[in-house]
């Protein structure tokens, strides 16, 4: 079956509805950025980096006036995207590795039925009086952004990936050790697509860390371009390319633990694993267990 049947949890009183779902008067800023090295660790498998952009991505923040789904309309949606360019077979695509939104319905709904990696922030998004835009997020007490736009006459030609479809990876099964683990790669392509206008302009990003959310060691060291468009549009379900069995998924699995571990502690969250023996209810098996993750 290529997507889900819907049945969200709990289905007697759904957080999100079925798709179509219909974004009207949404604004995005977008960022094409260099980091300050290549990001292509941060690639699911099974896809692939794009040779000679491996050190670019996309940031996106976007404002939504409504999102109309079936029964309820959702007003003064928040999100912002970190994308970063990807090839899979042939067809060259942006990836979204992580997403920030401040509506329980969105993050659930990405997570839930697309494999669409979101997670709840607090978000805002000001502008002021001389036409400039400041917005920043915050996570769990801490300041993980700032980003402040000003339109311009300055252009600039995007790369193929900017403006193109999404290829996100959607995990089938939650595989237990030494069990095949599957991976299916999913076009999200946007139909329904209305442009109402778009300026370019200059951008300044800046990045910092939370205990869950290193972020910092993408500051750019250099914005490449900035734009801000006014659109409408339909997100509906994807279209699977592929589905495929991860080769080794034990070592696959405790690569991106090994890689987790590693960014968070670089920016100086490393994750303790607690001793858990004290507390009712868990066994020293189950600490065990803990503690040879947390080090993994």
């Amino acid at each position: 079956m290529p997507n889900p049947e819907y049945f969200p949890i709990p289905n007697w009183t759904p957080l999100f509805e079925a798709p179509k779902h219909l974004f009207v008067g949404a604004r995005s800023v977008y960022l094409l950025c260099r980091a300050s090295k290549a990001t292509t660790e941060l690639l699911p498998f099974p896809l692939e980096p794009v040779l000679g952009q491996e050190d670019l991505y996309r940031f996106t923040f976007t404002k939504v006036d409504k999102i109309y789904t079936p029964t309820i309309v959702a007003r003064d949606i928040l999100m912002l995207e970190i994308g970063f360019p990807t090839a899979y077979r042939g067809e060259v695509a942006a990836h979204n590795s992580l997403e920030y939104i401040d509506s329980d319905f969105g993050m659930s709904v990405g997570r839930e039925d697309y494999g669409w990696p979101k997670k709840m922030a607090r978000l805002s998004w000001s502008e002021l009086e001389d036409g400039r835009i400041h917005a920043e997020a915050q996570r769990d007490g801490h300041t993980l952004l700032m980003l402040d736009f000003e339109q311009t006459d300055r252009e600039f030609r995007y790369p193929e990936w900017f403006d193109g479809d999404y290829l996100q990876v959607r995990s089938l099964d939650r595989a237990n050790e030494g069990a095949a683990k599957r991976m299916e790669v999913i076009r999200s392509n946007i139909p329904g697509w209305v442009s109402h206008s778009t300026f370019a302009g200059t951008a300044s990003l800046r990045l910092f860390d939370g205990p869950t959310d290193p972020l910092s060691f993408l500051d750019p060291i250099e914005v490449l371009a900035a734009r801000i468009d006014t659109y409408d549009f339909e997100f509906d379900w994807g279209v699977v390319v592929d589905t495929v069995d991860v080769p080794d998924p034990d070592q696959y699995l405790a690569a991106q633990a090994r890689l987790a571990h590693r960014l968070r502690t670089e920016a100086g969250f490393p994750p303790v694993a607690y001793d858990l023996t004290a507390h009712d209810g868990l066994s020293s098996t189950s600490s065990r267990r803990l503690d040879e993750r947390g080090k993994a």
